[in-house]
């Protein structure tokens, strides 16, 4: 009795992709677009699941089971594959969300468990695609390779299926893997910081930070410290001299911010992952250009 492994039928879906589903190839890496993977990739679909929930348990997050929502057909994975090694890297998942869609499809999307009046910030002129459940695997994480690999397939697939677009998009901090004090810095400095969306918006987040109440009871003065700082290690460092601890900001923060020009528009609370998310939104087109990408 033949025994066909995980690996194999990893390998076997993979080498059943058709060609034009294939992003790029850097070395032993392959970069995909891959649409409907829970109906036709059952075996990338369960591997996108497992690695995704191993690599969110090991930066901090709580894992929990998301309301059931359907799958959009306007949804599509990135996905970054190690050919040699018959192992899945990185992913990211996209979803269109257009003038013609967008009555229903903010039901597919888990952003919608944390914000109202999304449609607010759709522009009328473009196309939006919310992207979502980004991650590396746990082997991965610490070379870099495999997240500017899953950037510049991102970029691949937005240039050949959107051209112009809006990004649209929230990064996670494990709240609980740092203080209070530690987080509510965080949000104060950002929420001054140039990346903050100055434009007028009208989402609500279901979970409010209101951190001016407790850095106040602190020291009324940390507020104006933090306006006064600006770029991202600066944010940093203020944070680690004031709270005493190691402070990181998100990778993907400093991506989007960096590479796709993105402002801030709002945080919120996600208690259940124990994470604090930022819902953040940039322009592209097909002409702009990322040199990290390349």
């Amino acid at each position: 009795m033949c025994i066909i492994t995980t690996k194999a039928k990893l390998a076997s879906e993979i080498t059943s992709l058709p060609k034009s589903t294939l992003l790029f190839n850097h070395k032993s890496i392959s970069c995909y677009v891959i649409q409907n993977v829970e109906k036709d990739f059952p075996t990338i679909a369960a591997e996108l699941q497992s690695k995704s929930v191993a690599a969110f348990k090991h930066q901090g997050y709580s894992i929990y089971t998301e309301p059931h929502k359907k799958i959009s057909p306007y949804t599509y994975h990135i996905v970054a594959f190690e050919t040699s090694a018959k192992e899945l890297i990185a992913s990211y998942k996209a979803t269109l969300v257009d003038q013609t869609v967008k009555k229903f499809s903010w039901d597919y999307l888990s952003v919608s468990n944390f914000f109202t009046n999304l449609d607010t910030i759709l522009n009328p002129q473009r196309i939006t695609v919310l992207l979502e459940n980004a991650f590396v695997a746990i082997d991965y994480q610490k070379k870099g390779l495999a997240l500017i690999l899953i950037l510049r397939g991102l970029n691949a697939f937005l240039k050949e299926h959107v051209i112009s677009c809006q990004l649209l998009g929230m990064t996670s901090l494990p709240y609980k893997s740092y203080s209070a004090l530690a987080i509510n810095l965080y949000i104060a400095c950002m929420r001054n910081s140039i990346s903050y969306s100055q434009n007028n918006h009208s989402i609500m987040p279901m979970f409010p930070c209101n951190e001016e109440k407790h850095l106040a009871v602190m020291d009324p003065a940390l507020i104006n410290l933090c306006k006064k700082t600006r770029n991202f290690d600066e944010i940093e460092q203020f944070i680690q001299n004031i709270s005493g601890e190691p402070f990181r900001i998100p990778t993907l923060v400093r991506n989007y911010i960096k590479h796709f020009s993105a402002e801030t528009l709002e945080f919120v609370y996600d208690h259940q992952a124990s994470s604090l998310d930022a819902l953040q939104i940039a322009p592209y087109s097909a002409q702009t250009s990322f040199k990290i990408l390349a």
